[in-house]
């Protein structure tokens, strides 16, 4: 399958502008237009399911959506069957009336146990008041880097627990979630290739929180299909949106734009020869990660002045507390 069919033209130019397009069409071969039997178990076990929509107004969502395992039951070998438990929904999500409007979805099943993980584009061919039919066109799946393991526990979402607010900026309690929290799901559009639903993770505090309107999430070392940097290649040109869900703590966000200024600098600095030179910070409560440009390429700290010097002065206090 030529690069073309693999990647819409956002994609492709994003890859093209990293220098990755040669890697990304050698790893596009795990792209299929059907899932294979080895996939079957794994998404008959999930108790949890990620979705991209999009609302009338063409706004993404990013939404979670919960069941029994087997509440999501592979009919062939290009079907799905998702049924919905309204009690264990968000009676305030708009997920069930978005596939109404516009039948393009994206799914991602993450069993965070194992740290695996399965995308799957498609569209919604049919609608039921207790469950959804959605066609597969395209599925493939991540590799378990940056996925926070952790274990599922028996919590739920309450149906209606939680009023939906909405807003063009970022309170401080809403705020804090993010910046305290260790993944998040991200959900974008494109005008042809539909809907997808991606995953980032990383330590406490990877989400920058610059200020009430503008976030940075970092992209890191090891995505080469670069697809939702693709899609915002597009967006940046039809004014969509994107949409994403944070974890564990459960609280939804949906920000039209949210994610449209994501620089794609940092894809090109993954694809340059600095790459090798990536440091995570070696104080261990700071989630900052930096270029080591120093000759010896020994450099342990993001600056010396604050974690640097901090680690120093704690160094030497436990060496005259064991004197």
């Amino acid at each position: 399958m030529q690069d073309t069919e693999l990647f819409h033209p956002g994609e492709l130019a994003v890859q093209t502008r990293a220098g990755v397009r040669e890697a990304a069409r050698k790893t596009g071969g795990v792209i299929r237009d059907r899932m294979v039997p080895g996939m079957h178990a794994f998404i008959e076990r999930q108790i949890m399911l990620l979705c991209a929509s999009l609302d009338r107004e063409g706004n993404v969502w990013a939404s979670l959506v919960q069941g029994e395992p087997g509440f999501v039951r592979v009919v062939d070998e290009r079907t799905l069957d998702i049924a919905r438990d309204p009690s264990r929904l968000d009676a305030e999500d708009p997920l069930w009336r978005n596939v109404s409007a516009d039948n393009r979805i994206g799914l991602l099943f993450i069993e965070f146990e194992s740290r695996k993980r399965l995308r799957i584009n498609g569209t919604v061919s049919r609608t039921q008041p207790d469950r959804l039919t959605v066609t597969v066109q395209t599925c493939y799946p991540n590799c378990p880097k940056y996925i926070q393991q952790r274990q599922a526990t028996g919590t739920w979402l309450e149906n209606g627990r939680q009023a939906t607010r909405e807003g063009h900026e970022l309170s401080g309690k809403l705020a804090h979630t993010i910046s305290t929290t260790d993944t998040l799901f991200v959900a974008s559009a494109h005008p042809d290739a539909g809907a997808d639903v991606s995953h980032r993770g990383g330590h406490p505090g990877f989400v920058q929180v610059i200020d009430d309107t503008t976030l940075r999430v970092p992209d890191y070392a090891g995505n080469r299909h670069l697809a939702h940097h693709g899609t915002q290649e597009v967006l940046r040109a039809t004014g969509d949106g994107v949409g994403f869900e944070l974890a564990p703590s459960g609280a939804a966000l949906s920000v039209s734009a949210l994610l449209a200024s994501l620089a794609h600098e940092g894809a090109l600095l993954l694809a340059s020869p600095q790459a090798e030179q990536l440091r995570h910070c070696g104080n261990p409560d700071c989630v900052l990660i930096f270029v080591d440009t120093s000759r010896s390429h020994r450099r342990r700290w993001c600056c010396m002045d604050t974690c640097g010097n901090r680690a120093k002065v704690a160094k030497h206090y436990r060496s005259r507390l064991s004197r």
